[in-house]
């Protein structure tokens, strides 16, 4: 009778522990996911911070010297061209009256429209576009930089989400002024074996603008 019991009692143990584990388990990988998705955005708005800064300020990131500047801010976020992650940066203008007389365009000038004076794209381009749109890359030249007469009359470098409403992910900028926007994206290579399990682990998007 007692080897029964303890046969029994055996038995509810296995079933007991069983039942605990699968709500250990993704408890576990929760936490795990949670702790370095936290870590790894800190470090990923303080870059887009920084990086958007600079940018504001005038730096040339198309420029080597500058380039390598971006890679020492990472500090251990992968902007390499086949790398983790993906760098933004636009320049936006709201199209004005005044814009289109300073540059002669008589005609199908965008007044009223948000536009995109520069684009580059840093780091693997492949993980993530703007959510601003993307202008028509025949349009720009090597460092990203796009003429007057195009940005004043080409439907093809306007850009989207900026102003007022509930969509819109930049504020209004005031007619004829510019933002400078900085957005990045990094996957999280270290919990990339979580897919095994069918578990999903996002990457980090930021965005900052001046």
């Amino acid at each position: 009778m007692t080897k029964a019991k303890q046969q029994t009692e055996k038995g509810s143990a296995a079933i007991e522990f069983a039942i605990v584990m699968t709500m250990l388990f993704p408890l576990f990988f929760g936490m795990l996911i949670a702790g370095m998705t936290a870590g790894r955005g800190i470090q990923a708005v303080q870059f887009t911070r920084d990086l958007g800064h600079m940018y504001g300020l005038g730096v040339d990131f198309s420029q080597t010297l500058s380039q390598n500047t971006v890679a020492k801010l990472a500090q251990g976020l992968d902007t390499s061209p086949t790398g983790s992650g993906v760098i933004i940066l636009s320049q936006i203008k709201l199209v004005a009256q005044a814009d289109c007389d300073d540059n002669a365009v008589t005609s199908g000038c965008l007044v009223g429209q948000d536009v995109f004076m520069h684009r580059l794209v840093l780091g693997n381009p492949g993980f993530r576009t703007s959510n601003f749109g993307t202008p028509a890359s025949n349009l720009m030249d090597s460092s990203g930089n796009i003429i007057p007469l195009t940005y004043l009359t080409s439907t093809a470098v306007a850009a989207s989400n900026v102003g007022s409403g509930a969509n819109r992910l930049l504020p209004t900028v005031p007619p004829g002024g510019q933002v400078w926007v900085c957005e990045t994206y990094f996957t999280l290579p270290a919990l990339s074996f979580l897919n095994v399990f069918g578990i999903p682990v996002n990457g980090i998007y930021s965005v900052t603008y001046f």
